[in-house]
């Protein structure tokens, strides 16, 4: 593991008093050779019958010439093909719908040239980081029997579009991070547990129909995750489900929102859940595109820096009673009615100054 100057390893024919290697550990030759360096080493299987490679073998590896059995695209633990062990990362199709496996190991695809992959009905888990950097432009997970999205599990990659399973309860933190090509994401109405920015910094992504409900794993509160929509620059529809409830904090802060509204339906935008009494921590900040903010007569709490840096220049606040330090920063506000507040923190309203 990490011998970044490794050149070549040669197993060697079986010996008298020398037994012959049938087993690949777990993580054995991990990140030898270095993307750094451009250094590739060369494994020699010399004849022998390798039998078994543990998880994450070659993880990170640059192999240089291959032979009998790194060659295959996958190897499985055994003929009923219900695991795998090794995955060719030159690999660029892959159709696993024949074999019976119901796991896809952690980091499994990673950084591969995996560009489509066809899964099997009996998939029950995908490991965490399994596509996270990989050339990987659609999946479709609805006819597997997952329940969960793991951290890091697409993050980095090519991903455009994917089908989800209505099964899906669990998404982890940065799931979907910096899968700079999806567009769209629409989760089945069931009751869900976010991590934190599981779209953060999805520049392409358009429109997000979230589950009927969603609490947070890591603040264990019935909310979205923190950061949840983060750069996402290119965003202007979030769809909450029918129970849905509290935003989270910064969950859409840098995003391409333009429009928040209280009721009704809208082309575009963020509508506010029914019955919400608080904006969190910079749930808008720097949404420079926001020109729109209709409030919900139940909010009575807006956050540090909730709209700051944002460009509507009008607001009603009906019932808000409470507004935190820099919740305005910057918005270039005409009109204010500030007849219910009774306390305004510092630098709420404050313009920064030219020059």
């Amino acid at each position: 593991k990490d011998c970044t100057y490794l050149s070549s390893v040669k197993l060697m024919p079986a010996l008298d008093g020398y037994s012959v290697v049938y087993t690949i550990g777990a993580r054995a030759f991990e990140n030898c050779g270095s993307s750094l360096t451009k250094k590739y080493f060369t494994l020699n299987q010399n004849g022998q019958e390798i039998r078994s490679i543990g998880e994450n073998a070659f993880l990170g590896a640059r192999l240089n010439t291959v032979d009998s059995f790194l060659t295959q695209d996958v190897i499985y633990n055994n003929v009923d093909k219900t695991a795998i062990i090794y995955v060719n990362p030159n690999v660029t199709t892959l159709d696993l719908s024949a074999t019976q496996i119901t796991e896809i190991p952690a980091y499994a695809f990673a950084n591969s040239k995996l560009t489509s992959i066809t899964l099997p009905s009996t998939l029950k888990t995908i490991g965490e980081g399994a596509f996270s950097g990989s050339l990987l432009k659609s999946i479709d997970l609805s006819a597997t029997q997952i329940t969960q999205i793991p951290a890091y599990a697409f993050a980095n990659s090519k991903l455009e579009t994917i089908t989800l399973s209505n099964r899906v309860v669990k998404v982890g933190n940065l799931a979907f991070a910096y899968c700079t090509n999806l567009k769209e994401v629409e989760f089945a109405d069931v009751n869900a547990v976010f991590g934190d920015m599981v779209f953060a910094y999805c520049t392409s992504l358009k429109k997000v129909a979230l589950p009927s409900f969603v609490s947070n794993s890591e603040t264990k509160t019935e909310a979205l995750g923190s950061y949840t929509f983060y750069g996402a620059s290119a965003l202007k529809t979030v769809t909450f489900g029918v129970n849905s409830n509290t935003t989270g904090n910064y969950t859409f802060s840098n995003s391409g929102i333009e429009k928040v509204y209280a009721s009704g339906s809208s082309e575009s935008g963020v509508l506010l859940r029914q019955g919400q009494t608080t904006l969190e921590e910079g749930l808008f900040m720097n949404c420079r595109n926001l020109s729109q903010v209709t409030l919900l007569d139940t909010v009575t709490q807006i956050d540090l820096g909730a709209f700051e840096n944002c460009t509507f220049t009008d607001i009603v606040l009906s019932n808000v009673e409470s507004i935190g330090e820099r919740a305005f920063y910057n918005v270039p506000l005409q009109t204010l009615d500030l007849e219910k507040v009774k306390t305004v923190g510092y630098g709420a309203f404050a313009v920064e100054s030219e020059g």
